[in-house]
C-alpha cells in the first residue's frame, strides 16, 4: 500500500536548488519527482541570501508539479551545532531545561533563536548526559520560509542540511551503523562536515569552502570567465589541464583537505574521541574536483568513497528522462535526507 507522500523536500544551495519528492509503495521508497535548477549568481553573497526574488522565480517555474507542502534545509553562519554536557535528567524534562543550559553556549541572543537537541549519550556510570544542541536564528528560518510562501508553497518544516545528509546516509548504508564515519557534502560555498558514530551525529560543522573557490581561483589565474573555469574544474582527464590550472586545483585540494583535517582534529581533541574513522564519504558537485578524493584520503588517513544517495532508493525511468542518474547521485543527498524524514 501507499505510505506517506505529498511533501516536497527542497535544498537551496548557493549555485542550485535541488528538490525531491519521494513516494513509498509496498514498503519500497522511490523518487517521484526530482529537479535541479541553477540560481542567479546575484541571489547570494557570502553564502547568505541577498536577492530572494530570483529564488522565488526559480521555485515557481521549476517546481510547479511538486507538492505545495515543503520541508527545507538551512546551513551557514546563522546557526550553531555543538555537543554539550548537562546533568542527567529524564528526557521528557529536557525541553523545559534546555533554554537555560544552552544560553551559555549560543553566540546569539537566546530570544532570537530556535533551539533543538538530540541526546547522543547517557552513560550509566556518569551523572551527566551528552546533547547535540542546534540553534538557528529565527530570522534565517523566516527568510527561507518567506521565499516559499511568496512562490506559492507552504513551508512545513525547517531542518539542518548536515542532519539531512546524515539521514540520507544512515538509510542507504545500514551496514555501517556501528562504525565511525565522516560525511562531506561539498557544495558551491559551504562544505557540510558530519561525524557519525554508531549511527548518531556527534559533530557537525559548515566549512566556508566549496566549489566556487575553485572557480574564482581558476578564473583569476587563467584569465577566463567563471563559467569557463567551472568547465576546467570538471574535466574528466586532469592530465590534459595546463600546468597553471593543475597547480591551482592541487593547491585548493590541499587547502580544503587541511581545513577538514583541522576540524576533525578539533573535534577529537575537545571530545576525547579516540575511535578511528572507517571511511570518508563525499558528495556534492564540489567533490568532483580532479584529485580531491585522493588528497582527502592521504590527508585524513582513511579511505574515501563517493556516497550513493540512491543506493536503496529506486529511480523510475520517467525521472531519468529529465535528468541523469549521475547528477541525481551527486546533487540529491540533502533533499533525499529531508524527504526521508517524512516518508519512512
Amino acid at each position: 500500500m501507499f505510505g506517506k507522500k505529498g511533501i516536497s523536500a527542497v535544498d537551496i544551495g548557493n549555485s542550485s536548488i535541488k528538490a525531491v519528492e519521494l513516494s513509498k509503495r509496498f514498503g519500497k521508497i522511490g523518487i517521484k519527482s526530482f529537479d535541479a535548477s541553477l540560481v542567479r549568481p546575484t541571489s547570494f553573497s557570502g553564502g547568505e541570501i541577498v536577492q530572494a526574488e530570483g529564488l522565488q522565480s526559480s521555485i515557481q517555474s521549476n517546481l510547479k508539479d511538486f507538492s505545495k507542502d515543503v520541508i527545507f534545509s538551512c546551513c551557514g553562519s546563522s546557526m550553531m551545532v555543538k555537543k554539550i554536557s548537562i546533568p542527567k535528567i529524564d528526557p521528557e524534562f529536557i525541553p523545559d531545561q534546555i533554554r537555560w543550559e544552552a544560553e551559555q553556549y549560543i553566540p546569539f541572543n537566546i530570544d532570537e533563536v530556535n533551539i533543538e537537541f538530540e541526546v547522543v549519550d547517557s552513560p550509566a556510570d556518569s551523572e551527566n548526559m551528552g546533547l547535540l544542541l542546534v540553534a538557528i536564528l529565527k530570522s534565517k528560518v523566516k527568510s527561507y520560509a518567506s521565499i516559499f510562501q511568496n512562490a506559492g508553497f507552504i513551508p512545513k518544516i525547517a531542518d539542518v542540511s548536515g542532519f539531512a545528509l546524515a539521514n540520507c546516509f544512515t538509510y542507504n548504508y545500514p551496514e555501517v551503523k556501528n562504525e565511525a564515519v565522516v560525511l562531506l557534502d561539498i557544495g558551491a560555498y559551504y562544505t557540510n562536515l558530519v561525524v557519525l558514530n554508531r549511527g548518531k551525529v556527534v559533530y557537525y560543522r559548515d566549512i566556508q569552502f566549496g566549489g566556487s573557490k575553485y572557480d574564482e581561483e581558476l578564473s583569476k589565474n587563467l584569465g577566463v570567465t567563471k563559467e569557463e573555469a567551472r568547465s576546467i574544474k570538471q574535466t574528466s582527464n586532469p592530465a590534459t589541464l595546463p600546468d597553471i590550472a593543475a597547480d591551482t586545483i592541487v593547491s585548493l585540494n590541499e587547502k580544503l583537505s587541511s581545513q577538514i583535517l583541522g576540524s576533525l582534529d578539533f573535534f577529537k581533541n575537545t571530545e576525547s574521541f579516540t575511535r578511528g574513522f572507517s571511511k570518508i564519504y563525499v558528495t556534492g558537485g564540489g567533490s568532483l574536483a580532479p584529485g580531491l578524493t585522493k588528497n582527502l584520503s592521504r590527508t585524513l588517513g582513511a579511505g574515501v568513497e563517493y556516497m550513493n544517495a540512491l543506493k536503496k532508493i529506486s529511480v523510475p525511468s520517467k525521472v531519468l528522462k529529465s535528468t541523469n542518474e549521475v547528477k541525481l547521485q551527486y546533487m540529491s543527498a540533502v533533499a533525499i535526507g529531508l524527504s526521508l524524514r517524512e516518508i519512512q
